[in-house]
């Protein structure tokens, strides 16, 4: 631009000396000098639109990451709900029956099939979101691009409660496994798995006696009398699936 604004300043210079059109010499510089200056600005638009044409580009393929992360998680939700919904009622009956001044074949036969087997207080398990999207996006910086939208209100709504589930599941699980522990310590698990080989409807009242005794040992209730009352946990893997649900409507409208 400064080489233009010399050559049109020596011909301006050019024309007083010679013929003395100063004004429509000047009049000209000053339009090439604005088509210049509009030319510049166009081109710097030009390249920011290209600019935040590729960082949104980037951005969606983070969002995309996220919204598999998310997919993922709401199966692994709905599966561990089942699991957790199906081990609270196995923990409600065997609390009942235990709790009997007489267990009888129907009421151990009720908790054996399928809780015993299945659905087990002892059955520790975990659910564990992906969280590589989220976090390659915190990292990336781009998560300002985002900031004060719905998407990023629910994003750390969905995330923060995923760190309350896995904390909750982590004193939970640890409340078991020292159960368990106990348990095999004390010989409770063998001495119960043997009394129950030979348990069928024939069988007398006091083998029948036996078992509740067993039964009623106190690492074994405890781990299902704390198996019996997560209701806050259900709770939250349906808040977050429903969370989970919303976050992954607003990703495809992004």
């Amino acid at each position: 631009m400064t080489k233009i604004m010399i050559k049109f300043f020596r011909k301006i210079r050019q024309s007083l000396l010679s013929e003395n059109k100063f004004s429509k010499y000047l009049l000209y510089a000053i339009g090439e000098i604005i088509l210049v200056v509009i030319g510049i600005l166009i081109a710097l638009q030009i390249n920011n639109a290209n600019e935040k044409s590729k960082e949104d580009i980037v951005l969606k393929g983070y969002l995309k990451n996220i919204s598999k992360n998310l997919e993922t998680d709401i199966k692994d939700l709905n599966e561990i709900k089942t699991f957790r919904d199906s081990v609270k009622r196995g923990a409600s009956i065997f609390m009942k029956i235990t709790s009997k001044e007489k267990m009888t074949h129907q009421d151990f036969m009720q908790y054996a099939n399928p809780y015993m087997v299945k659905y087990n207080a002892f059955f520790d398990t975990y659910f564990r979101a992906d969280k590589s999207g989220f976090e390659t996006l915190k990292n990336s910086g781009y998560l300002g691009k985002i900031q004060g939208s719905e998407l990023e209100t629910k994003l750390f709504q969905y995330y923060n409660l995923i760190s309350k589930i896995e904390s909750e599941e982590t004193s939970f699980n640890n409340f078991i496994e020292q159960m368990e522990y106990e348990v095999f310590r004390e010989g409770v698990v063998l001495n119960f798995i043997d009394r129950i080989k030979i348990l069928n409807e024939n069988s007398t009242e006091k083998e029948f006696s036996e078992v509740q005794n067993i039964m009623q040992s106190p690492a074994f209730r405890g781990a299902n009398f704390r198996s019996g009352g997560f209701n806050n946990l259900i709770q939250n893997y349906v808040d977050a699936t429903e969370i989970a649900d919303e976050l992954l409507l607003l990703l495809r409208h992004d």
